[in-house]
């Protein structure tokens, strides 16, 4: 029997000396649009969306998280038990769409939850006119262990006239069967406008423009680990009921800003409960200009016992 662990909770992120000015730059009622969006409550969405081959259907889902992000109904490789064996499929929007100019920041955002079992795969993808599939997101493999949401950024396909499609692949690995409840997709959308870095960030209005990269990390209220924020109702965690899963490697990202001048003192602070297994851990990391993350703080390991506040160090990347 495998034994499954708690994982990290993160309530209220800051970065000091930014908090005035992220708040008067970026505040909390900011100019964002939707493009489209698709949460598959309306039964005219088979009007827009259809399965090029095999699984994939909408409805109330019956397996796997048992039930939509939001409201009854999603989108899923099979509703109501595991996806077969050997199937390809694509979930295609056959309804086409114009991106946005660069500039305005067109991305993709969607809801999803996800059980995959070995040598199986889901991934996003995009074709201009009639071309071919090119894949927009990495590989989803594994459990995700929670509804999460993605953000993959569509500005290089700007001006052009696409689709979107949501590929699934199984193959028989010739070790028996060892699939899972498949993949399910909500709250389907294509907005424009900034990705604001609210600081404080204390997660009451919901995760904003932060997203997970691959599984895991979801935003609400926890009851499981500390069962309950640390401060408010809500708060940021890999899993919000339970513990997560077995192998999981993810990443919470926030939105870009910009690192204030070093003579400010620039800091990262926020609270944090964590609980991990042996061999596992969690750590805080820095992208600049959607380069290599690197590491800034240790590892968290072992189990917290409390909320503690890490603060560490930004200025080395003042005005990055």
């Amino acid at each position: 029997m495998v034994t499954r662990k708690r994982f990290m909770l993160i309530a209220v992120l800051w970065v000091t000396a930014l908090v005035i000015g992220l708040m008067t730059t970026s505040t909390r009622v900011y100019a964002q649009d939707t493009l489209w969006f698709q949460g598959f409550e309306n039964p005219n969405w088979v009007d827009t969306w259809s399965a090029e081959a095999g699984v994939w259907d909408g409805g109330v889902p019956t397996s796997g998280p048992n039930s939509a992000h939001t409201g009854n109904n999603c989108a899923a490789t099979v509703l109501g038990g595991d996806y077969p064996e050997v199937c390809e499929s694509r979930f295609i929007r056959h309804a086409t769409f114009v991106v946005p100019p660069a500039l305005q920041n067109p991305r993709l955002r969607f809801y999803h939850w996800y059980s995959i079992g070995a040598g199986d795969t889901g991934r996003v993808q995009i074709r201009v006119g009639s071309g071919a599939w090119q894949s927009i997101s990495g590989n989803y493999i594994g459990t995700s262990g929670a509804w999460t949401r993605p953000s993959l950024d569509l500005s290089s396909y700007s001006g052009l006239a696409v689709q979107i499609g949501f590929y699934f692949k199984a193959t028989d690995a010739g070790y028996g069967y060892d699939g899972g409840a498949g993949w399910y997709v909500d709250d389907i959308e294509v907005v424009t406008g900034p990705m604001v870095f609210n600081s404080p960030e204390d997660w009451e209005s919901g995760i904003g423009d932060w997203y997970s990269s691959t599984g895991e990390w979801e935003v609400g209220h926890p009851t499981s680990g500390p069962d309950s924020a640390h401060t408010g109702q809500r708060c940021a965690a890999t899993i919000l009921r339970g513990n997560y899963d077995e192998v999981a490697s993810s990443r919470l990202i926030s939105p870009n800003y910009t690192v204030p001048p070093a003579s400010q003192n620039p800091r990262l602070r926020f609270y944090h409960w964590y609980s991990f297994g042996a061999g596992d851990s969690g750590r805080v990391q820095i992208s600049v200009s959607g380069g290599a993350w690197q590491t800034i703080s240790g590892n968290f390991i072992g189990t917290s016992g409390a909320w503690t506040t890490p603060s560490l160090d930004l200025s080395s990347y003042a005005g990055m």
